[in-house]
């Protein structure tokens, strides 16, 4: 295509190899890079031009680095780097949504949200009449108008709480409450 500059042509496999879910180490934010015939492209956004089959740049001069299978750093114009990891395949299953039910408070944001269940998808509710919905990305990895949620498990796989990411909060936490 016209403006592709000298991207360096890269084979199939490279390209298999590399499309799929990511997610922010972090904030748990998903990325998710798709194969165009012979192009990767963000899903919904700009195409990646490859500079080799490990790195690769957008048009708004972001450069996507691949350190190893899997591993993914994204340094921005300004020099501000974010690190990502492939979600596994068994992360992509959804869980049970009874495992979300609870009450969640945010001391930092002295809140109380409830996690509930309606027609068999998970919502968050802060006062009775305000109803969030959850889009499920990745399992544990939701999407909604709050932003971007992820719940946190502890070693047994018990849910102990839940971060909020959004444009202007970076990972705000709520912990479980115990039920009563």
């Amino acid at each position: 295509a016209a403006g592709d500059g000298n991207a360096v042509p890269l084979d199939p496999a490279t390209l298999d190899a590399i499309a799929g879910l990511y997610h922010d180490v972090e904030t748990g934010e998903p990325l998710r890079i798709v194969r165009e015939s012979t192009s990767l492209r963000i899903d919904g956004g700009t195409a990646l031009r490859a500079q080799s089959g490990s790195r690769f740049v957008a048009s708004n001069g972001r450069r996507f680095e691949f350190e190893a299978p899997g591993r993914l750093r994204v340094v921005d114009q300004f020099g501000s780097a974010d690190r990502y990891e492939r979600v596994a395949d068994a992360d992509l299953k959804p869980r049970t949504p009874s495992d979300y039910a609870g009450t969640y408070t945010s001391e930092e944001a002295e809140v109380t949200m409830t996690a509930a269940i309606q027609d068999g998808v998970v919502v968050l509710r802060r006062r009775p009449d305000s109803t969030l919905r959850l889009t499920p990305v990745y399992a544990d990895g939701f999407r909604g108008q709050i932003g971007f949620v992820r719940f946190h498990r502890d070693a047994s796989g018990q849910i102990t709480g839940f971060s909020v990411s959004q444009e202007r909060v970076w990972d705000l936490r709520f912990t479980r409450q115990a039920e009563r």
